[in-house]
This record gives structure tokens, C-alpha cells and sequence, in this order.
């Protein structure tokens, strides 16, 4: 995720004093309290991307650009809060070609802000990407006028977050249940490493999120790697002999 960034906001859009350890970017919001949510594409490579932090304690709009926020826009900074941010899709994940992934990621993001009651999304985006950002069914405000920066024009916005908010975005996009892997932050009992090496050493296909939780939460379980592998290869060979799960 952090290559692909440097790719993405580096290389490809130039963007200036980003900071590049190795071969990713990093910045001071790539802490402990960041969390990501990942889009994975049929060969579970990282096609979407979008990073949500708390923001009463640090805010890019806030902290960096506080000329794109007006007062009357309401808060920006609260442990109710998410500032959403370092968004990107790789290249054959973009236009209408990663509108589901895209959509997808977005959806995740409410989900899981909406169980840590979050109340409010805050980010900013490229005035160019508007329309697009427009086109998803959430409720976006903006919190005053765009702003020129180097590498070109910037509008500050907030969305709303609750659970009425996330039903409705959901029947918009003709999704039912929840689509995060793990559901609940309870389930997540694996860390990030550990569920990409199982993901790709499992050979476990990203868009089949019913077989993807089933084998997470039974690894979860502290299973070893012997009874991983059997259980593994058994959600295989039943969903090709049969095209169900079980």
C-alpha cells in the first residue's frame, strides 16, 4: 500500500515534501492510531486504497489548510471524527473500471465509523475529482471555497455518519450486510501482515468475501498451520465441486 502510494501521489502526480522511506510514502498520520482500508483485486494485489484517523489530536485539513475550512462549517477536530485521506486507486482501478471497488472502500469506511460511533467524515480533495466524488451517495458538504496549493486546486468537505446514513448509501449501491473483513473491529485478531500472507498464500479470491471471512475467522481461532492448510484446501475442493460454501 505504501509503494503504491509513493506511485500514486509521487511519481504520477508529483506532489512535493512527501516523505519516502524506502519505497513508500509515509506521513505523520501513519501511526497507531490510522486505519486502512483496502480494496484487494482477484489476485489479492492492493487496487483501492483510503486511510481514516481521529482528529482530535492531528488534522491535515485543519492543521495544514485551515483556509479551506469557513466557521459555520462545524467541527472538524473530535474524537468523533475521522479525517479521511491518502484515497487512490491503482490504474486499471480507475474511471468506470474500479467504480465497484471504489464504492466499496468508501462503504467500509462508514461502516467501520459508524460502529466506533463516528458522527462525521472529514477530508479534502483535487477540485477535478468532484464530480466523481459527487457521484457517490453520501451526503457531502463543503466546508468553504477551494483553495490553490502546488500542485493544483483543493476543496475541504464532511459527511455525515450515522446508521440511517449508511442504510441509505447502501441501498444505493444495491448492497446488502456489512462488507468489511472483519466484520467488527472484535474479529481482529490477525494483524494486517498476517491476513495479506494468508490471503495470498491461501490462494483465496478477494471479490469472495463469504469464503475470505470464513477461513480469517477459523484462522483466528489459533488454528495451526497444518489444520489451516486442510481447511483451506477443503473450502476449496467443496466450493469448485459443489458452487456453494459451506
Amino acid at each position: 500500500m505504501h509503494e503504491l502510494r509513493r506511485v500514486h501521489f509521487v511519481e504520477e502526480r508529483g506532489w512535493s515534501e512527501m516523505t519516502v522511506r524506502g519505497s513508500g510514502e509515509y506521513d505523520g498520520s501513519d501511526d497507531n492510531r490510522a486505519i486502512y482500508f483496502l480494496a484487494l483485486d482477484e489476485l489479492g494485489r492492493v487496487a483501492v486504497s483510503m486511510r481514516a484517523r481521529p482528529t482530535d489530536d492531528r488534522c491535515i485539513v485543519a492543521d495544514i489548510f485551515p483556509q479551506l475550512i469557513e466557521p459555520e462549517s462545524g467541527d472538524v477536530r473530535g474524537s468523533d471524527i475521522w479525517e479521511i485521506s491518502r484515497i487512490f486507486a491503482t490504474r486499471s482501478n480507475r474511471l468506470r473500471r474500479g467504480i465497484k471497488r471504489r464504492n466499496e472502500v468508501l462503504l467500509a469506511c462508514m461502516e467501520a465509523a459508524v460502529s466506533a460511533g463516528i458522527t462525521r467524515l472529514v477530508a479534502m480533495i483535487d477540485t477535478y475529482l468532484m464530480p466523481q466524488a459527487q457521484r457517490y451517495p453520501w451526503d457531502m458538504r463543503p466546508l468553504g471555497l477551494p483553495c490553490a496549493y502546488p500542485e493544483g486546486e483543493v476543496i475541504a468537505f464532511g459527511v455525515p455518519v450515522n446508521r440511517g446514513e449508511l442504510a441509505r448509501v447502501r441501498r444505493a449501491l444495491g448492497l446488502r450486510g456489512s462488507i468489511l473483513v472483519p466484520q467488527t473491529a472484535e474479529d481482529a485478531t490477525l494483524s494486517p501482515q498476517e491476513m495479506e500472507t494468508l490471503l495470498t498464500a491461501g490462494r483465496l479470491p478477494a471479490n469472495d468475501l463469504e469464503l475470505v471471512k470464513r477461513v480469517i475467522a477459523f484462522a483466528a481461532s489459533k488454528a495451526g498451520a497444518e489444520q489451516l492448510s486442510a481447511f483451506i484446501e477443503q473450502q476449496h475442493a467443496r466450493r469448485a465441486g459443489t458452487g456453494t460454501l459451506h
